[in-house]
């Protein structure tokens, strides 16, 4: 069965690659640095201008620490105090008190201020400034780290500085993260290291890594930003910290006022903001950009931190094992793979690099490998399927692929989702909850995602498009790829059979949590109570009596109808735009790769928002991937945005990733006829030539798996 709610990512940075980060020294044959402790109410002298920054550790298992904690809260800011309430855990609520309120205490002291009253600000990028007035009335630099049990704040007179620390992480598959984010000749060295030094070189590698960053203000989310632009003169420290952490320290030379301007060239009316203090300030800038965009910010971030993270809990074995049930090790990264922030090549790497790190790769144990782990890799097999489909049959995935199996004309089928479906109220504790998940977070289990749609289509008799476009406007992986399809195999336009479920199925993968507190199950009115046998004989009677519609025309099957990514020679560019599309926002586009100095655009394409009623959720998520990268932020149409952007910069051409989506197509066909647009083919999950015959996904992964797990060695 499909799962389009985990489609899980693409190859690491190969050594012909620029690196994704800036020149980052090796740990080895630094200096370090040892932090001086420090405790609440210590006031050391300002530091002095000299070569070296002043460091200061906090470690907050010490007992005058924990009792100095309840006066804490009065040093920071009334903005602070709204953060500090709002951490769910007792251990980032002490953190964040800790770092706030040392650095404001240093800084009150230092400049004979009241601290809570001191003006440290978010950067562009984040990172905490101090605002004075006038502007430069201090040098002052600093910078705060936080992990497990320590907190570390570095100050300068005059140099900005970045400082950041790393606990031991038992578990950490770390060489994904690394090819993803060291340079090669970096995690070459490192993988040549026993598997727990390795480790252990790559937390310090990546403490350097991210104090660089810092130091720049980006951050490690600004690491592509900074690929093609290499630091400016710096020093590097590595951090002498106790055992089980690690910590790097980056100090920049000053620079002119020129070069300290923020990324991205040329700033022209109508780009979006990309400074944003936090994710109120975006859920504002949303709501004044986007005002049809309905609901608020989903929990889940964008980015490629955020996948990373995701990424690196990844257990291949628990998820075949347990993604059925909603409390299962799903692996939550099908939106970074919808829109490209991750690739399906990389997950499928992931997967290789945790098997080799658990002996899997043994020529003795590589079928066990296959079995244990052969679930994902299908998962992935099955988004690979889902877009060549989308590939071939464009805008016929909207149209059903074969008639339907219910036994029901298509006019029994109500074209519109009813009011009580969409706002939750159907009275069905475990439907109610699936529309308030789907809705509120812009997230669904696969399971729940297709009991809710099986209740869509085949109890409330609605036709599977209204579900489909319901299901876009939330879902923060939607795309008609893996979206419609899915609704059609419950439907039985793409199925033997229509999907239907029972109270039993439900609990079996649910759990009693929606069941116990619902007045129908209570009352006997649960419409699941009953055998399969029973439901097919209430849902569908006319089919269990044999009796089918006919069949009409299967639409799109073998067809053509898709725009080539190339018409001959590709043009010689000399001076190009990137045009960055929401199929891949992430560091891998081979756009981005090719032109790393290019002015890049992203253009939110205001009529398929509008048509499609996308959801603030959705903004939001794209809106956080898309600072990440080196690029310029539009609204409007995308064409006319694209040509506009080229006579800004007084481009020759246009560079861009191939996509599925038709309207990509019809896009690039409009600004061709303007400009010449070069389109770079993304690395594939899979190469299949010939192209494999896609009528069902048993024939296509009967050729593909083997080939897949060929990659495995």
């Amino acid at each position: 069965m499909p799962v389009a709610a985990e489609m899980p990512m693409r190859e690491p940075w190969r050594s012909s690659d620029s690196p994704p980060a800036v020149g980052v020294p090796a740990a080895q044959g630094l200096a370090s640095l040892r932090p001086r402790p420090w405790l609440p109410g210590v006031c050391p002298p300002r530091p002095a201008a000299g070569s070296e920054p002043s460091v200061w550790l906090i470690d907050r298992r010490r007992p005058e620490v924990q009792q100095a904690l309840p006066e804490l809260a009065a040093l920071l800011s009334g903005e602070e105090r709204q953060r500090l309430e709002a951490f769910r855990r007792d251990d980032d609520r002490e953190r964040f008190l800790l770092g706030r309120s040392a650095l404001r205490q240093l800084l009150g002291t230092w400049l004979a201020a009241e601290p809570r009253r001191l003006p440290v600000v978010p950067g562009p990028h984040g990172k905490p400034l101090l605002q004075l007035e006038p502007p430069g009335a201090d040098g002052m630099q600093f910078n705060v780290a936080h992990s497990g049990d320590l907190v570390v704040l570095a100050f300068h007179p005059f140099a900005a500085v970045g400082v950041d620390l790393e606990r031991r992480r038992p578990g950490l598959l770390w060489q994904p993260i690394a090819r993803r984010m060291l340079p090669p000749q970096t995690v070459e060295r490192l993988v040549q290291l026993p598997p727990a030094a390795g480790g252990e070189e790559f937390l310090q590698q990546w403490c350097l890594l991210e104090a660089g960053l810092k130091a720049r203000g980006v951050g490690i989310t600004g690491r592509r930003a900074g690929a093609s632009q290499p630091l400016a003169p710096s020093q590097w420290w590595t951090l002498q910290l106790p055992v089980g952490y690690w910590g790097g320290l980056c100090l920049l030379a000053p620079q002119p006022e020129a070069a300290r301007r923020e990324e991205g060239g040329a700033w022209a009316d109508g780009d979006l903001p990309r400074t944003l203090a936090d994710r109120a300030a975006l859920e504002e800038a949303l709501a004044r950009l986007f005002p049809t965009a309905a609901g608020s910010l989903s929990p889940l971030r964008g980015g490629v931190a955020a996948a990373a993270a995701r990424l690196a809990s990844l257990d291949p074995i628990a998820y075949g094992r347990t993604r059925n049930h909603l409390d299962g090790a799903v692996t939550g990264l099908s939106p970074y793979i919808r829109h490209g922030v991750l690739t399906l090549a990389e997950v499928r790497e992931a997967v290789w690099t945790w098997l080799e790190a658990r002996g899997y790769r043994s020529q003795s144990r590589r079928a066990d490998a296959r079995q244990l782990a052969g679930k994902l890799i299908n998962e992935l097999g099955w988004r690979d399927y889902w877009l060549r489909l989308w590939l071939q049959l464009a805008d016929g995935i909207w149209h059903d692929l074969d008639p339907l199996r219910t036994g029901h004309p298509a006019t029994a089928y109500a074209p519109d989702l009813p009011p009580d479906i969409a706002a939750g109220r159907t009275g069905l504790a475990c439907m109610d909850a699936f529309v308030a998940e789907l809705t509120g977070t812009g997230w669904l289990h696969n399971h729940a995602r297709l009991w809710l749609a099986s209740y869509v289509v085949h109890w409330r008799r609605v036709r599977w498009q209204a579900g489909a476009r319901w299901f876009l406007q939330h879902l923060l992986d939607g795309d008609p790829a893996s979206n419609n399809l899915s609704w059609q195999w419950v439907a039985s336009s793409f199925s033997t059979k229509p999907y239907i479920f029972n109270r039993a199925n439900l609990e079996r993968f649910a759990g009693d949590r929606h069941c116990r507190s619902c007045a129908l199950a209570a009352t006997g009115g649960c419409p699941f109570q009953a055998s399969y046998e029973s439901l097919e004989l209430r849902l569908f009677p006319a089919a269990s009596e044999g009796s089918q519609p006919p069949a009409a025309p299967s639409p799109g099957w073998g067809s053509t109808d898709q725009v080539p990514t190339d018409d001959g020679p590709p043009p010689a560019l000399q001076r190009p735009i990137v045009w960055v599309h929401g199929e891949a926002l992430g560091p891998t586009n081979p756009a981005l790769r090719a032109w790393p100095a290019a002015p890049a655009l992203f253009v939110f394409d205001r009529a398929l928002i509008e048509a499609l009623g996308l959801s603030r959720k959705r903004l939001g998520f794209l809106y956080e991937c898309l600072l990440e990268l080196p690029v310029t932020l539009r609204q409007g149409d995308v064409a006319d945005e694209v040509l506009a952007f080229a006579a800004r910069h007084g481009a020759d051409g246009v560079v861009t990733c191939a996509a599925v989506d038709p309207r990509f197509g019809r896009i690039r066909e409009r600004v061709a006829a303007r400009l010449p647009v070069r389109v770079l083919e993304p690395e594939p999950f899979v190469a299949l030539d010939p192209a494999p015959d896609l009528r069902r996904f048993s024939r296509y992964w009967r050729r593909a798996e083997p080939a897949v797990w060929r990659g495995f060695g």
